[in-house]
């Protein structure tokens, strides 16, 4: 039993060098290939070639993105919300072009009011919305927030864009960290980037779903996420 455990958390290991290196790579390269066209580098064969290179390094992540997302069921999980968010936007917006804003905040207040005891689960969670939260704001909205300060100091880009690579890279480090904890947690690294990603999708779905009340498949909560408490984020039983 100890030796499969080892074995399996060896491979979680592995997965989750991998999956930081591809993720440090990309940022690297997109990160070059925007400094290049902010000091006015772009042009030339050498430019052209890091671009081509770019390219290929991205179209590669996103096949292992889409590989990793189908393993832990991230895939399965955003199919399975699919017709309760069409739904619900429809629904939202007709309300809100038909009889005002106030509509749709009702509709909000009402979702968040219907979906309360699911926002429960995230408290289980407390690490990992501490890292998703820093995350948006790191980057993000530090990022817009500092551009549109020096939208008019054009000069000023290319030193705010290495600013930005630095806590991106920063903020990639605490992720790993993040998952090696989980993984030495005994989590699996599936589970524990199922959950990274979960995360913010069940968060907005919950501001907008008021359709869980409804009780028919596709469309309710419990047919949805399971019964209340249930822990939709970890990874489905087989």
């Amino acid at each position: 039993m100890s030796t499969f455990c080892e074995r399996t958390n060896s491979s979680d290991v592995s997965w989750c060098k991998k999956w930081i290196l591809a993720l440090a790579i990309v940022q690297t390269l997109s990160m070059g290939k925007s400094f290049l066209f902010m000091t006015g580098k772009g042009d030339g064969d050498a430019a052209m070639l890091f671009n081509i290179v770019t390219v290929i390094a991205v179209i590669l992540f996103l096949i292992l993105a889409i590989y990793v997302n189908y393993k832990n069921k991230v895939w399965h999980f955003l199919f399975r919300l699919l017709l309760s968010v069409m739904g619900n936007v429809i629904l939202l917006v007709m309300a809100a072009y038909s009889i005002g804003v106030a509509a749709a905040i009702v509709w909000v207040v009402a979702a968040v009011f219907v979906n309360r005891r699911r926002f429960a689960v995230f408290l289980r969670y407390k690490n990992y919305i501490r890292y998703i939260v820093a995350t948006y704001i790191l980057t993000a909205g530090l990022r817009l927030a500092v551009m549109r300060l020096f939208f008019h100091k054009p000069e000023m880009w290319p030193l705010i864009q290495l600013g930005s690579f630095a806590i991106s890279m920063a903020v990639l480090g605490w992720f790993y960290h993040l998952l090696m904890q989980e993984i030495q947690k005994g989590r699996t690294f599936f589970e524990a980037t199922r959950i990274v990603a979960l995360i913010p999708v069940a968060f907005l779905y919950f501001l907008i779903g008021l359709l869980t009340i409804v009780p028919v498949k596709f469309f309710s909560g419990e047919s949805l996420f399971g019964e209340e408490g249930h822990d939709y984020l970890i990874m489905p039983q087989k």
